[in-house]
């Protein structure tokens, strides 16, 4: 995996720093679209591709989470989530929430105070009202945290067809509050 730092926002083009992180899978390889970064911890969370309704997700201590790395990682399995095929994922710049795009639906996840992801998995996700795109696969938060990016592949029949762009604000959420039903 490579990590590529995050560029400014309208300053002037420069050299970005990189860092590349060997790692495995504990069980085997897996088809992975979705990861995110938990920016108040710099663990990383991968969730698994799967055609079906359940997948995997994965934590992975890194030498953003100062963590010392000698050869490959292992990711360590922290949740199983039934839920349809999963194309992407982003952690809010706060470390409580967590969104997943899975089968054309947004999914957020909330860790409340002091909560492990684990925990904040293994709890019903609340689902974000999305724009209906063809093949949604990718979604970040914005830098207010409040506000997702959603966008899909362009067309395969008609290459020149733009990829659309959808901003979808989110309800705010109390940090303390468990997942929201």
């Amino acid at each position: 995996m490579h990590i590529i730092e995050e560029p400014a926002l309208g300053g002037a083009p420069t050299r970005l720093k990189a860092l590349t992180v060997p790692f495995a899978y504990p069980d085997g390889s897996h088809n992975c679209e979705a990861l995110g970064i938990d920016a108040t911890t710099g663990k990383i969370y991968l969730t698994t591709k799967v055609a079906g309704t359940v997948c995997a997700v994965y934590e992975l201590e890194t030498p953003l989470s100062g963590t010392a790395v000698k050869g490959a990682a292992t990711a360590r399995k922290i949740a199983d989530l039934t839920v349809p095929t999963v194309t992407a994922m982003d952690i809010d710049p706060t470390g409580t929430r967590a969104v997943l795009l899975a089968g054309g639906a947004a999914l957020a996840f909330t860790r409340a105070s002091g909560q492990e992801w684990a925990a904040a998995f293994a709890a019903k996700p609340r689902r974000i009202p999305v724009p209906r795109g063809k093949q949604l696969e990718a979604l970040c938060f914005a830098a207010d945290g409040v506000t997702l990016h959603l966008t899909s592949e362009t067309g395969k029949t008609l290459p020149a067809d733009p990829t659309p762009f959808f901003v979808v604000p989110l309800a705010a959420e109390p940090a303390t509050k468990g997942n929201g039903q």
